[in-house]
């Protein structure tokens, strides 16, 4: 709906996920934004989200667990499924997936938070 009204109305201006933009390119223009580190333009792409140059717009997606629910084996399963299945998940969702360096950290943050858990 927010593709076909931006597009139906002459300077109509939108904001939505990337993946939106990315399944329309040929009906939207993408805006450029500077990026404070470095003052250039920075158009949006998987690799400039992956680099970390198109912020504001891009951030990440985060999974929030309470700290007593990884001693559950259920939580730890599911969660370990995710990062099993990362890349599937983010594009079946039209989300841009981690690099490996994210999913290491992120990987070794949930191994940190269950032994966490395991000595409450």
């Amino acid at each position: 709906m927010l593709v076909q009204g931006v597009t139906g109305e002459r300077g109509g201006m939108g904001y939505f996920g990337f993946s939106y933009f990315e399944e329309n390119q040929n009906r939207l223009r993408a805006v450029q934004v500077r990026n404070p580190r470095t003052d250039q333009c920075v158009s949006p792409s998987v690799a400039n989200v992956h680099n970390s140059t198109y912020k504001p717009l891009a951030r990440p997606l985060f999974i929030y667990a309470k700290g007593s629910s990884f001693k559950r084996t259920e939580v730890q399963a599911f969660i370990d499924y995710i990062f099993n299945n990362e890349v599937a998940i983010a594009k079946r969702a039209a989300f841009v997936p981690l690099t490996k360096v994210q999913l290491k950290r992120a990987r070794t943050n949930f191994i940190l938070a269950v032994k966490a858990a395991k000595r409450t």
